[in-house]
């Protein structure tokens, strides 16, 4: 007989696995490894992205309070985006002035527009992703309310189209050349994966054979170094379509046990907010005390090791004080 609750518990394990490979992506995106290696890495970690959107649809239900989610994610995208104007403007006037040089300080009437509905971050490129997370979740909610059905499949399908169309723009063959906040907001990249995402989890499909996710997996990898041999840089790549379907493949069919690893995933979230910050102070530690080739290379892997030491020494001292709390609670009841 199976075992439906821990056949459920492996599945939620796969999930929580591939969060945490979301998480080492964007990390690679905004510490990316040096020279053409690195931007080949840099290449094919921007499947995280999508994928973030991707999962947030399936888990996405009509019984939880979205408006409370979106209200949330929104209220985090505005104040990080006020503390980072104030940390680059502090920066701008330091020994560390080069390291704002992703400042976004330069607010007018059409930069406000931008920020408000498509979500270009005036203190932080990354922030982007909350924006647009909050904006699909708004989008869903009013569209169940006025019987526009934003999930429908047929909708998603014509913003797929679309986000194809730009991909074509972006692609120096046609010589032409799109803002990065018409690619990255909730329109054109949010609601797309988002609604992937939902309709996928009530697509049955088995793989018969694990060789198919690795095979999903490997042609995503060569389609997107190709691409940026060809093409170079780009928001989004062709193989990342099949990556995505490579992953889902791995969380719905592809059981994995726990570990520690997997449990970090509770934690994407969070993680994914603050790495920044501690990129930022590696590199005023670099300034501070020079750098070289092999640094460079292990940017990365130094960003991802102190991002998990501090959120999991923050979880576990919120979980401290709760506990505190309750034990006080009770025995004043006493």
């Amino acid at each position: 007989m199976i075992d439906l609750k821990k056949t459920e518990q492996t599945r939620t394990m796969s999930i929580d696995l591939i969060k945490v490979l979301c998480f080492f992506l964007v990390v690679l995106i905004h510490v990316p490894f040096p020279g053409k290696i690195g931007g080949m890495f840099t290449a094919y970690a921007r499947v995280a992205v999508p994928m973030y959107f991707a999962l947030s649809g399936y888990f996405y239900s009509e019984k939880v309070d979205n408006i409370k989610k979106a209200v949330s994610y929104l209220r985090i995208y505005i104040v990080l985006n006020i503390m980072w104007s104030l940390i680059y403007e502090y920066m701008k006037h330091s020994s560390f002035e080069e390291l704002a040089e992703y400042s976004k300080l330069s607010f007018n009437g059409l930069g406000f527009v931008k920020c408000i509905l498509f979500g270009e971050a005036f203190g932080n490129e990354y922030l982007w992703f909350l924006h647009a997370l909050a904006f699909v979740y708004f989008a869903v909610y009013i569209g169940d309310k006025i019987r526009f059905y934003v999930l429908d499949k047929r909708l998603i399908i014509i913003l797929f189209m679309a986000q194809v169309f730009i991909m074509i723009m972006q692609y120096s063959i046609l010589n032409l050349s799109v803002p990065s906040w018409i690619t990255r907001n909730w329109i054109f990249t949010g609601l797309p994966f988002f609604g992937m995402g939902y309709l996928l989890k009530n697509v049955k499909f088995t793989v018969k054979f694990h060789g198919k996710v690795v095979v999903e997996i490997l042609a995503g990898i060569i389609i997107i170094c190709m691409e940026y041999i060809v093409f170079g840089r780009q928001e989004l790549y062709f193989g990342t379509m099949i990556t995505l379907f490579g992953l889902f493949d791995i969380i719905k069919n592809i059981t994995m046990k726990d570990s520690f690893i997997a449990r970090l995933g509770r934690y994407s979230m969070g993680l994914y907010l603050i790495h920044p910050a501690i990129w930022l102070a590696v590199q005023i530690t670099e300034l501070h005390f020079g750098k070289n080739q092999f640094i460079l290379w292990m940017n990365p892997v130094i960003v991802i090791c102190v991002s998990v030491i501090v959120i999991l020494l923050y979880n576990r001292t919120r979980d401290t004080v709760k506990i505190y709390h309750t034990w006080r609670k009770k025995r004043i009841e006493r």
